[in-house]
Order: structure tokens, then sequence, then C-alpha cells
């Protein structure tokens, strides 16, 4: 009995640390996601506006397409591990794998995939941008 109680113990333990990281990137990724909001403005070809090494100012609606894409991309990826987290975070508390897990799966896949397929999409909409 002791073993197992240890071995519970260190999943509890491995749960919490787990959802912590995953908040701390789901924070981030949400932080960087702001920063993208700065594409999505009327681009302007004026070069004088284009001094910011932070953010740049779109020359083209195709960099504003791709900004939207890329701050859709990272909400969706950031929801996607705030969930993580709030899951491991139960997980934590209650000791056994939430139920929600089992009947949701494919939400829970389509919210895997949808910052993937975004950030395809994205790399397109570069590739194109920067074709023309």
């Amino acid at each position: 009995m002791p073993r197992h109680f240890s071995v519970a113990v260190w999943r509890r333990a491995l749960a919490v640390v787990a959802s912590l990281a995953s908040l701390l990137a789901a924070l981030w990724i949400f932080a960087l996601a702001l920063i993208t909001t700065s594409l999505l403005r009327s681009p302007d070809p004026t070069s004088g506006l284009d001094g910011d090494p932070c953010c740049e100012f779109p020359d083209t609606w195709a960099e504003v397409a791709l900004g939207a894409l890329w701050f859709v991309a990272l909400v969706a990826l950031g929801l996607g591990l705030a969930t993580l987290a709030v899951a491991l975070g139960g997980t934590a508390v209650r000791g056994r794998a939430p139920q929600f897990m089992q009947r949701h799966r494919r939400r829970l896949a389509m919210l895997t995939l949808g910052p993937i397929l975004c950030a395809l999409a994205a790399s397109f909409v570069w590739l194109v941008a920067t074709a023309l």
C-alpha cells in the first residue's frame, strides 16, 4: 500500500507542476497574441511608419491577413493551454483524470488541430505576401 500511495502523490505533484507550467505558457501566448494585434490595422505604404523594430506597420493587406491568422492561432493555442491547465489542476485536486476528456474527445482534438491549421495557413499567407 505505501508504494501505491507514493505513486499517487507523485502523479498529483506532477499534475500540479504541469498545470502551473501550462498556465504560465498560456499567459505568454496571450501576451504574444496581444503583440500581434499591431498588425491588425489598415496598411500604409509610408516608409516613415516602419521604424519601430518591435511592431512594424503592415505594408499590404496580405500582411494584415497574416497578422489576423497569427492572432487567431495564438489565441486558440492559449485557450488550449489554459484548458489543459484547468484539467491538470482538477487531476491534481481529485487524483483522477477529468471526465470531460472522454466525453469531448472530438472537441479537444479540434482545439488541438486549430492552432496547427492556423499556423500552416499563416505560413502560406506569409509566403504569398513575400512573393508579391
